[in-house]
């Protein structure tokens, strides 16, 4: 709000606009904001609009600053957590107290169970 409070920024000539995470940025509280900086740009920008969920006040916002939005949907609606494969990975440098961890200095993919383990991700089979 600074630079805009101030008059340092205008955003008058955007054209594209990147909303991202917006059902997160619902969440905290955030979109009053993002309507305010939508306000002062280009009323015939492009708006790009990311979010996980459409509803609520998402919603509200996909109505009142898009026109004619093409939705893309991504993934089932609720995903078979037993057709993904789990990867854990042992990070170095992390609190590794065993000898393997840091052989050649290389991440290992899926160490034994007994190590410890970094963060989990999962991939879908497609």
């Amino acid at each position: 709000h600074d630079l805009l409070d101030r008059k340092a920024l205008t955003l008058g000539s955007v054209s594209t606009v990147v909303i991202d995470e917006a059902d997160r940025m619902a969440d905290m509280g955030f979109l009053p904001d993002v309507r305010r900086i939508l306000d002062l740009t280009n009323e015939n920008r492009q708006t790009l609009l990311f979010s996980a969920t459409l509803d609520g006040d998402v919603a509200a916002l996909t109505r009142d600053y898009q026109t004619n939005p093409v939705r893309h949907e991504v993934g089932d609606a609720a995903p078979d957590v037993h057709s993904m494969d789990h990867y854990f990975w042992s990070v170095l440098g992390v609190s590794c107290a065993y000898p393997s961890c840091r052989q050649d200095g290389r991440i290992y993919p899926n160490p034994p169970r007994s190590r410890p383990s970094g963060p989990t991700t999962s991939t879908r089979r497609r």
